[in-house]
């Protein structure tokens, strides 16, 4: 990875997640609550060169997350 970016936080609904890569490869996303809990995990294919994904992220009974 020779970037990351992420906004916004605290996220309560989507959440952008911008990558530069030297080359293809697979990317693994974990986002963690404030205590550590996973509450999202996913597997995507990045592109050499810049890559944005946008993340719904809803957590029950809480208005937002810090990541």
């Amino acid at each position: 990875v020779l970037s990351l970016f992420t906004a916004p936080n605290p996220v309560s609904e989507s959440l952008r997640i911008s990558v530069s890569l030297e080359q293809a490869s697979k990317v693994e996303f974990v986002l963690r609550n404030e205590v550590g809990a996973v509450i999202y995990r996913d597997e995507l294919n990045g592109n050499g060169g810049s890559n944005e994904w946008r993340i719904r992220v809803q957590v029950p009974g809480k208005p937002a997350c810090i990541f």
